[in-house]
């Protein structure tokens, strides 16, 4: 093994013709070629500068909440310009109209979020936040009766579609912390 070698070593593997032309693709209004720009990509990821995208969870309902805050301070707008341009409140049903579609956002965004808490193992509404948690087996199968009947009785509303997916794939892994 020469100097050159030692120095620069070769790196080689097999890839998928689709992947080969993504890399050509991408290469080519650069006039660089599959291998540069895989070596490139190489070359950030050994330098820490090529990061995986994470989502986190904490970031994600903070945007919620400020969107929520967002469109509550929208709807007191909309009140507001009404009285002050017809000297009067809004009407009931104009009222009604406008929150519906406040609250039809709102929905979705609930829907979007899981309600089991898996880093303190409990399940948690996303409505309200009320917190269902468990010491053995047999609380945990009464807190998801709980939490389904919680729903029904509190937000007069079924299981959304991944609150059911969360609750039909759920097992016992011990006790909340």
């Amino acid at each position: 093994m020469n100097n050159y070698e030692a120095s620069n070593p070769l790196i080689s593997f097999r890839t998928t013709k689709i992947k080969k032309d993504v890399a050509n693709r991408d290469g080519k209004p650069r006039n660089m070629s599959a291998n540069e720009i895989v070596r490139e990509v190489f070359d950030k990821w050994v330098t820490g500068d090529l990061v995986e995208k994470q989502t986190d969870l904490k970031v994600e309902i903070e945007k919620a909440r400020l969107e929520k805050l967002q469109l509550e301070n929208k709807l007191l707008k909309i009140k507001i310009d009404f009285g002050e341009n017809f000297q009067r409140p809004l009407s009931i049903s104009g009222n009604r109209m406008i929150t519906s579609n406040v609250k039809q956002i709102q929905d979705i965004q609930n829907e979007s979020q899981s309600p089991f808490d898996e880093l303190n193992n409990r399940l948690f509404c996303v409505n309200c936040g009320q917190l269902f948690d468990w010491i053995n087996h047999n609380g945990f199968i009464d807190q998801i009766k709980e939490f389904t009947n919680h729903l029904l009785i509190k937000h007069n509303r079924n299981l959304n579609p991944l609150e059911k997916n969360v609750i039909d794939n759920l097992e016992y892994q011990g006790a909340s912390k």
